[in-house]
Order: structure tokens, then sequence, then C-alpha cells
């Protein structure tokens, strides 16, 4: 089976289970960024974040699919990486205890948008343990690109608890990231001033010793005076 096919399935596995009868479950999903104004080429990380769930009890996520949407001539995206709260991502996570059949993720990104689908295969005891009231299921990086400000935004959220059964949501969260033109250092304005001063001393100097040499009136001067005084004592 290929990447496409998997995907496919993947999210047809999650629109099957969202559609299901049961009532469906509250839940909140929100972007929470570590810093809302950067400079150009810092970096933020902003976290994914599901919350209004059961403690370590059911409720719990069992699938999720969402789009995030932002500026790329304000942020360029740098990583994303995945929490455990569905499932070990990763075949060697946790000292080799995870397995590579714990969840399914897939990642999609284009111009100003990523897209994340993620589908547990652990049972609902299995997730319980795992799954706090509100978890972080995607951490995501990224660099000032350009000046100006960002929002970043979910788009098409669709989520489903341990059984298949949809999360209703009653709140999407999004952030905005403001990106600064890059400001000289402290040292480089004290060394700018410095130079200055020093450039406008030179000229002021300059300027009081062409004062002391501009001729008189009557056509004597300190220049010439100077010149007769050498020739006379030579």
């Amino acid at each position: 089976m290929n990447a496409t096919t998997s995907k496919l399935t993947t999210l047809a596995a999650i629109a099957i289970l969202a559609m299901s009868g049961r009532p469906a479950t509250a839940g909140i999903i929100s972007l929470d960024e570590s810093a809302s104004s950067i400079s150009l080429g810092e970096t933020v990380s902003i976290d994914l974040t599901v919350a209004g769930l059961g403690e370590f009890v059911a409720p719990t996520l069992g699938a999720f699919t969402a789009e995030v949407l932002f500026d790329p001539l304000v942020l360029a995206l740098d990583s994303i990486t995945f929490g455990d709260f569905l499932g070990a991502p990763d075949p060697d996570h946790g000292a080799g205890v995870g397995s590579p059949f714990e969840t399914d993720i897939f990642v999609t990104q284009t111009p100003g948008s990523i897209s994340m689908d993620e589908l547990s295969f652990l049972f609902d005891f299995e997730l319980d343990p795992l799954q706090p009231g509100s978890f972080v299921l995607a951490t995501m990086t990224f660099t000032g690109a350009g000046a100006g400000v960002s929002s970043v935004d979910i788009g098409s959220p669709l989520f489903s608890d341990a059984f298949g059964f949809p999360i209703s949501l009653t709140g999407i969260n999004g952030a905005t990231i403001s990106v600064a033109s890059a400001v000289p250092e402290p040292s480089s304005v004290v060394l700018f001033g410095l130079g200055s001063l020093f450039l406008l001393r030179i000229a002021r100097n300059r300027h009081a010793a062409l004062s002391r040499h501009v001729p008189n009136q009557d056509g004597s001067g300190s220049i010439r005076s100077f010149a007769g005084q050498v020739s006379g004592r030579a």
C-alpha cells in the first residue's frame, strides 16, 4: 500500500468514525504560541492543543485531522513534532517500547498551509492512561521570514474519540505572530554614536582652523602675516 492510498484510508476511517450516531463529546482546540512577537530570523514555536476531554478517563481522543493556515511571507515552517498522547509515533520511541503501528500520521505542506492527520490504533483502555484533560497534539516551529503580522488559524478540524464517535468543538482558537525588522544591537548603536561625535568634532576643529586664516578687510590676513614673519626670519 503506497502513501497516498494509506492516507486516503486513514482519512476515510476518521470520517466514518466521526459520522457515528453517538452524542458528540465537546472539546476545545487551540494554537498556543511561545511568543506573540519576534524579530526577523528568530524562531517561535506553536502548539496545537486539545482540551475539554477526560482526565485519564473517557472520553479520550482517537483520531484527528486539522489544517493550520498562516502567511508564508511572514512565517516559514521549520519543523513539526507530534506528541505521543495517541500512541508512540516512532518505533524507537521510549527506548524501543513504542510500536510503529500505534499511530498513523500524515503531514502535507503547501505554502501557507499544513495539513495534519493522525489515527491511533490503540484501544480505549490503552488511550485513557495516556491522555490528561489537556495535551499537545503537535508542535510547529516557525522562523520569521518577513516583517509583518500573520494570523495562524485552524481550518477544517475533524476529531473523534477512542470509540470513533465525533467530538464537537466548542472552541477553535488561533494565534497571531508579529515579525519585526532586525533591530541594531545596543553596542552597534553606541559605536555609531561615538563615531558620529568624533566626525563632528573633526569638522568643528577644521572650521575653527579655517576661520583663523581668513584675510582681513584691508587685504592683510593672518596667512600673509605669518608668511612675512617667516621670510623676515630667513
